[in-house]
């Protein structure tokens, strides 16, 4: 089991810090430290850079398609350009046997809030199938700006 977090590189390195010193004042027994990875997600875009391969090549981590996997996506995509958070969710939604939790702001994948009919859910739900997926539990907030999405 391995817990990997990907973020700006200086907060990264930030966040590897203070887990460093939170161990140590506090251990906590068969406690799994997280993987910090620093690497800009519009670089998948601007630099043609793959994610997953990234993690192999800089972090000595490898994303194991045998092995499931949970994708935890929380308010990162709304910061991305369009094109980066297409080609990211692209990329997560190739690795086989993963499930996805998903909780964002998905108007740049095409998820965008608006009328009531169709409900959010219904737009979450049409994206998912378009991308392989299926839509387990949703919920959204601020007339659909916001998702909380849990697919398989």
């Amino acid at each position: 089991l391995q817990f990997i977090e990907v973020d700006l590189p200086d907060i990264s390195a930030t966040k590897k810090t203070m887990q460093a010193q939170y161990i140590c004042a506090s251990p906590i027994e068969g406690a799994l430290p997280t993987q910090h990875v620093g690497f800009d997600l519009n670089e998948i875009m601007t630099k043609k850079r793959s994610l997953v391969d990234e993690l192999a090549a800089n972090a000595g981590l490898k994303v194991d398609g045998s092995v499931p996997t949970l994708v935890i996506c929380e308010a990162v995509l709304f910061y991305l350009a369009p094109p980066a958070a297409v080609s990211l969710i692209g990329e997560l939604f190739d690795l086989p046997k993963s499930r996805y939790c998903i909780t964002d702001n998905l108007s740049k994948l095409g998820v965008a809030p608006g009328p009531p009919v169709p409900s959010a859910k219904e737009k979450c739900s049409t994206w998912l199938q378009g991308a392989g997926k299926e839509l387990v539990e949703h919920d959204s907030i601020w007339g659909g700006a916001i998702h909380f999405v849990k697919a398989q």
